[in-house]
């Protein structure tokens, strides 16, 4: 599984990593974000929603992990 650690990162940065990843993968793969900034996460949670991927979100001890699949292309064009 693919993970993009963004931790330590300030926005746009986690975002960019995110849609590259997302590049990366097929449809119907699974891969992790993690994100320590609740900005970044509010962010990259909404960009993946909007672009209709699967997203469940955890937290612990400040650090988010968005669990995400990748429904199909995205709707909106990468960085």
């Amino acid at each position: 599984m693919k993970t993009v650690d963004a931790r330590g990162q300030l926005c746009p940065k986690p975002l960019i990593l995110t849609k590259k990843a997302l590049l990366e993968i097929g449809t119907g793969e699974t891969m992790q974000v993690l994100i320590d900034n609740e900005t970044s996460r509010g962010n990259v949670e909404r960009f993946l929603k909007d672009n209709g991927m699967g997203v469940e979100c955890s937290e612990e001890k400040g650090v988010f992990r968005l669990s995400v699949t990748k429904a199909g292309e995205l709707l909106s064009k990468p960085v």
